[in-house]
């Protein structure tokens, strides 16, 4: 389940690209099978690799507003993306100012989420599918108006898909909205902490390609499942976001000999 915090840091107002359609896909398949065709799309999003900046520490989310202001931002199709890592996480936060991208990226429309990590080791997604709150007040903010459910996908050897447990598996992410601005931040396990927990299967100074995705389901069995959970049909199909590829930073530390 998403977990919400607010903030009253004032934020620049920032001109947005036009908003695109990204993807769009013929069949209704799981969301695993996306990843593919998500990543060789988005190649042309961000085709440069991005350096990441590295943080020396690995404080809970909510005490990273110093570092965030540190790291470089890049802008992808409406999203302000940043995103940073030390020797055991990957820190990702993108950040929305425009109204109907908002409602995309909160499944106002019956969308899910799908932030997807592709390197030499495999493929690895988050998927978040939205269920509105009943009797919810129209006035609030989006992210009071759902509540979510957060699946892990990846190779079927590694025991995926499966339901992500709040605090568990090295993994936390927050939604909260800030002066009007939808923010996402996740820290996520550059390798697994455990055998069969999730990792990236990454280490600093590797190469990652990262997807953020608003999909929109079609009728089928993985719309049935989506409705099964609450969501609305949303037509056309397609998908909204932005890809881009990192380097992951290295330590600036120089390691003591063995």
């Amino acid at each position: 389940m998403i977990r919400t915090r607010r903030g009253s840091n004032s934020v620049a107002e920032w001109q947005l690209p036009k908003l695109h359609t990204r993807v769009r896909f013929p069949s209704p398949a799981p969301f695993f099978f996306y990843l593919p065709a998500l990543f060789l799309v988005c190649s042309a999003c961000v085709s440069f690799p991005h350096r990441l900046r590295w943080t020396p520490v690995a404080p809970p989310l909510s005490n990273l507003d110093k570092e965030w202001d540190q790291a470089t931002e890049v802008l992808a199709d409406g999203l302000r993306i940043k995103a940073m890592n030390n020797g055991q996480d990957l820190h990702l936060q993108f950040s929305i100012d425009d109204g109907a991208l908002q409602e995309a990226f909160t499944g106002q429309f019956g969308q899910s989420v799908l932030i997807g990590f592709s390197n030499k080791s495999g493929d690895h997604s988050l998927r978040i599918d939205f269920k509105p709150k009943p009797l919810s007040n129209v006035s609030a903010d989006a992210v009071d108006t759902v509540t979510s459910v957060v699946s892990l996908e990846g190779p079927a050897s590694e025991a995926y898909p499966r339901i992500w447990k709040d605090g568990s598996e090295g993994i936390e992410e927050a939604a909260f909205m800030r002066s009007g601005t939808l923010v996402y931040e996740l820290r996520l396990p550059l390798a697994a902490r455990r055998p069969g927990s999730f990792g990236l299967g990454v280490h600093p100074g590797d190469s990652l390609r990262i997807v953020i995705e608003a999909l929109r389901l079609k009728s089928g069995p993985v719309q049935a499942a989506a409705q099964g959970y609450g969501l609305r049909s949303a037509d056309p199909s397609g998908s909204f976001g932005a890809g881009f590829q990192v380097k992951l930073a290295q330590s600036p530390y120089r390691e003591p000999p063995p």
